[in-house]
């Protein structure tokens, strides 16, 4: 794990053994945000610019919250999810250790939220 040419929190590159672990496939939406929420009286985020979609990825959120979250949930389901840690969050987005900087490749993104940009380019009077 680590980058060559990293940021200073990147370096140096290390080798890692991780056990098995499970991580789920798709992200946490705003709608099950909203849930806890409102379970909680916890105010919601800051809303993004574009509004809140249900089945959206809820964003705006530190690692507080993503605590306090899972915390809550474990309680309402009777499981014991947990956060991934740094090595296995990397593995997975490096596609299973693979090298490089990105799940795409050595490049820089130019907007971290590509997929609202490009609707907005093709559309650019939706609302996202």
């Amino acid at each position: 794990m680590g980058q060559v040419d990293g940021e200073f929190d990147e370096k140096p590159v290390q080798e890692v053994t991780l056990s098995d672990f499970q991580m789920g496939k798709y992200e946490v939406t705003v709608a099950e945000y909203r849930i806890f929420c409102e379970a909680t009286n916890r105010n919601m985020p800051k809303e993004p610019e574009w509004g809140w979609t249900d089945n959206h990825p809820i964003i705006n959120t530190n690692w507080y919250d993503a605590m306090a979250y899972i915390e809550w949930l474990n309680q309402k389901i009777g499981e014991s999810y947990r956060l991934p840690t740094e090595a296995e969050f990397e593995y997975v987005i490096r596609e299973g250790g693979k090298p490089g900087t990105f799940p795409w490749g050595n490049e820089k993104p130019k907007n971290e939220n590509v997929a609202d940009q490009s609707l907005k380019k093709i559309n650019p009077s939706r609302t996202i």
